[in-house]
């Protein structure tokens, strides 16, 4: 039967086995029956070995057990005993079950010596544990009517030593002709009182001929156990104690990578996740790196169930790739992924700003050495590809789902969007609007101040996002940032929502030609819709890269066009951004000023736009409104600067009277606070 789906169970069918264990399995029965491939109805017998199977936890031993289960029950004459000690507690109750067990096993078989091995088998238990009950008492219930039936005609056993019943039961067991195999599992999970008892009971019933034993156990935990002392003493006593039990030890033998990579294959595909939402090269890439940190059966399983719970809680908004490695922490390294979600900052690319700050003023470069003391050499391989700051190479420059994002890991460690944050479907519906219904939505995201956190997602998601919807989607953009109302009346976010859209499409455009050609028609679509907000700001930006204002070239900034390309967009731009400033528009609507200083920076600002300028500024809200654009909190500007934009000397007798600080009493404190300095810069 398989195995359940997402479930940690061994399992018992060749046809679930990836590993190719039936080899190995058929040899592990020959150890422990004489005749196991004879053809013989009638007749088999047990060599009597302890066989110990050992590997780490997770390595695969009980479903060997379990398909060595499934083969011996298939061979005549054999009966197969399952003990798990896990089941039971304290040596009385392990003893009892343990001979409960092969009681059950021995009621299931027909013939007229079942009566007579039951009795021998009972004598026996009793000589070696005085005091429990008699083997009908032990049988778990429902063990059959047979068996009761059986022991019902056990006559109370005389009183005998230990090796009389042995020989007594060793005798039966020929006269019946039949293998008993003793399977014992997950010995290494009980506590170390129990694995004593069980340690005590095999060595005592051991070496009876007819039964023979494979006890599965890490051999650690179970020396550990079993030893007396500290350190090294511990470790020879309970080695040593072993050797008194166990006969023949067989590790199980380390997976190899492909084997790894075959069973996460396989994982993956039982849960329908063929192929994930990223490269066919990434996702390769990723499972080789996977197949290289993870070292069991278990550990695989862990890590895809992990997966499987937690990839749908945030599909869509983050890679699953990064899940992946995330589903491993959670598996294997439980302490690191809890420091991580205790220090997002620490591990992310764009930190909050006082971790940021501490950065750059220190000189910082996390280490994983630094941050999580206890990583292992597989765990700094995850680690680096999951967090690029710890030194690994980038695949991509722009990585909008990646956890190295702030906004990613939050979604990751609260298994959705946190308070406050866009879910991917909010930015899928807006982007497939039609122009009039996307540019109402975003004016409303700006009404209620949601306009920053939906870029800010959209952003994370732009690479993925169809390229079909980008000029309907960009033009609705640029219009719905444009200010519904005359004037500035409280603070305003499309300011800051420009620049992040502007350095967003350089930044995708610059990771391939690909995505720069696209970059392009995202601004040949702005400029067509009339935009005088997104791509003069990214036009301005292109003027520090190449040192068009004067200063040294900013060589760092990326760029979408060529500084030719720069030159010929300006130059056809300006007519129009010109028009912007003597119509008002520019004063009155646009939320942010980038193309008056593209023009005054190429020397393309005549004295029209500031005579222009300075007569609109005729009232107080023209005045606040001025102040606010060029002087919103933690911007600065000089007074030769604003005076080479307006002719400062026109207004100097409103600064205290239209223009005086009484005029702004009742306005909103951040356009006051604007206002104020500019008045001082312009009064001093």
């Amino acid at each position: 039967m398989t195995s359940p789906k997402g479930a940690d169970h061994p399992i018992s069918s060749f046809e679930d086995d990836l590993l190719g264990r039936k080899p190995f399995v058929e040899s592990l029965a020959k150890a422990l029956i004489e005749d196991c491939e004879e053809a013989s109805e009638n007749k088999r017998r047990a060599t009597g070995y302890v066989i110990g199977l050992t590997g780490e936890w997770g390595a695969g031993k009980s479903s060997i057990l379990s398909l060595l289960a499934t083969h011996l029950g298939s061979l005549n004459n054999v009966l197969v005993v399952n003990f798990n000690p896990w089941l039971f507690s304290g040596r009385d109750e392990l003893l009892a079950g343990f001979f409960g067990e092969i009681a059950v096993e021995l009621g299931k078989t027909t013939g007229e010596q079942v009566s007579e091995l039951l009795e021998a088998l009972d004598k026996y238990r009793a000589a070696i544990s005085t005091g429990l009950s008699t083997i009908t008492n032990i049988i778990l219930p429902g063990a059959g009517l047979a068996i009761d039936a059986a022991n019902a005609a056990i006559p109370s056993p005389k009183p005998r030593s230990a090796s009389e019943s042995r020989k007594a039961l060793e005798q039966k067991l020929i006269k019946r002709d039949v293998a008993i195999v003793v399977l014992i599992d997950e010995l290494d999970r009980v506590e170390d009182d129990e694995v004593r008892a069980v340690a005590q009971l095999v060595k005592a019933i051991g070496d009876i001929r007819g039964i023979s034993y494979l006890v599965a156990y890490d051999p650690i935990r179970v020396i550990d156990a079993l030893g007396k002392g500290d350190g090294i003493e511990r470790t020879r006593s309970g080695q040593a104690y072993i050797e008194k039990i166990v006969q023949l030890v067989i590790p199980i033998r380390p997976l190899l990578e492909y084997e790894v990579k075959d069973m996460l294959m396989a994982a993956l595909s039982q849960r329908k996740y063929t192929q994930l939402e990223c490269s066919a090269d990434d996702q390769i890439a990723f499972i080789a790196l996977l197949s290289q940190v993870l070292k069991t059966p278990r550990d695989v399983k862990r890590v895809v169930g992990n997966f499987a719970a937690i990839e749908p809680m945030v599909r869509g908004e983050v890679s699953p790739l990064d899940i992946l490695g995330y589903c491993y922490l959670l598996a294997k390294a439980p302490t690191i992924r809890d420091k991580i979600a205790r220090g997002i900052d620490e591990v992310v690319d764009d930190p909050h700003e006082t971790v940021a700050i501490r950065r750059a003023v220190k000189k910082e470069t996390p280490s994983i050495e630094g941050l999580f003391a206890t990583a292992t050499a597989e765990d700094s391989k995850i680690l680096r590809f999951l967090f690029p700051i710890f030194g690994s190479k980038r695949t991509e420059d722009f990585d909008g789902d990646r956890i190295c994002n702030r906004r990613n890991l939050l979604r990751l460690v609260y298994l959705g969007n946190p308070p406050h944050d866009v879910p991917r479907s909010d930015v899928d519906r807006v982007w497939q609007m039609d122009g009039a219904s996307a540019t109402q939505e975003i004016q409303r995201l700006v009404r209620d101040n949601k306009i920053r956190a939906f870029v800010e997602r959209f952003i994370d998601l732009m690479p993925k996002l169809e390229p079909e919807h980008e000029d309907t989607f960009w033009t609705a953009m640029a219009k719905g940032l444009v200010r519904t109302h005359d004037w500035i009346t409280s603070f305003e976010p499309q300011r800051s929502v420009v620049d992040d859209l502007e350095t967003a499409i350089r930044k995708f455009g610059s990771t391939s030609e690909r995505e720069r050609v696209r970059a392009q028609t995202i601004v040949k679509a702005l400029v067509k819709s009339g935009d005088c907000l997104i791509a003069p700001s990214l036009l301005r930006s292109h003027t520090y890269r190449y040192g068009l204002t004067g200063d040294p070239p900013r060589s760092y900034l990326p760029t979408v066009f060529t500084e030719a390309e720069t030159n010929a967009l300006i130059e056809s731009e300006a007519p129009r951004y010109k028009a912007a400033i003597l119509s008002g528009s520019q004063l009155k609507r646009l939320p942010d000023v980038d193309l008056i200083f593209l023009l005054l920076n190429m020397n393309m600002y005549d004295e029209a736009l500031r005579e222009s300028l300075t007569t609109q500024l005729d009232s107080a809200e023209s005045f606040s409104t001025f102040s606010a654009l060029m002087l919103p909190k933690g911007y600065l500007i000089d007074f030769k600067t604003v005076d080479q934009l307006i002719k400062v000397s026109r207004i100097e007798g409103s600064l205290n009277g239209a223009f005086g600080e009484a005029a702004f009493l009742t306005a909103d404190p951040w356009v006051r606070q604007s206002t104020e300095r500019m008045r001082s810069l312009l009064l001093n």
